[in-house]
């Protein structure tokens, strides 16, 4: 979705599809039925206009629906389920170098500020090819939201400690 937006909302228009953009944000409030707030890793369902920015953009088509998925908790997220014991998530050891390439295009560094000894984490791009990743991570979000892989505790509580909201 993120590069070439409305040719992307055409398409998921077309086949009846679902997309996901990655996003900066840690999480994303939801209202569940009973009124209680809670943080998800994705968004509730968004609706952009395939026309945006061009001549034929009105109200008058099909909206293309997405949903945004906050990129370094799902990353904390996606590489904890890889190392941890026990392996939810697991690669082949005969997978394309290619494929290894793009799994591998990231990792956690640790920044400290001198200032006041604090220490911050992020996540540093070692390659630019990273389009596998960012499937694996959409696959891993699609997952959390049909309920087939378990997820922190969704009380806000919780999330401030581990998602920095």
């Amino acid at each position: 979705m993120a590069h070439k937006p409305n040719q992307v909302g055409r398409i998921l228009i077309q086949r009846n599809w679902r997309g996901m953009w990655g996003s900066p944000k840690r999480s994303f409030r939801h209202v569940l039925r009973d009124g209680r707030r809670v943080h998800r890793l994705y968004s509730e369902v968004q609706y952009r206009d395939p026309h945006l920015g061009t001549k034929w953009q009105d109200q008058s088509h099909s909206p293309a629906r997405f949903v945004y998925w906050a990129k370094d908790s799902v990353l904390d997220l996606i590489f904890s389920l890889r190392y941890n014991e026990p392996h939810c998530w697991h690669i082949h050891a005969d997978a394309h170098k290619s494929y290894q390439r793009h799994l591998n295009s990231r990792a956690k560094m640790t920044r400290v500020n001198w200032q006041t000894g604090g220490t911050t984490y992020f996540w540093k791009e070692l390659y630019q090819d990273d389009h596998l990743l960012d499937c694996e991570c959409e696959n891993l979000v699609r997952a959390i939201q049909l309920g087939l892989v378990p997820v922190p505790d969704e009380n806000p509580a919780a999330y401030q400690g581990q998602l920095g909201v």
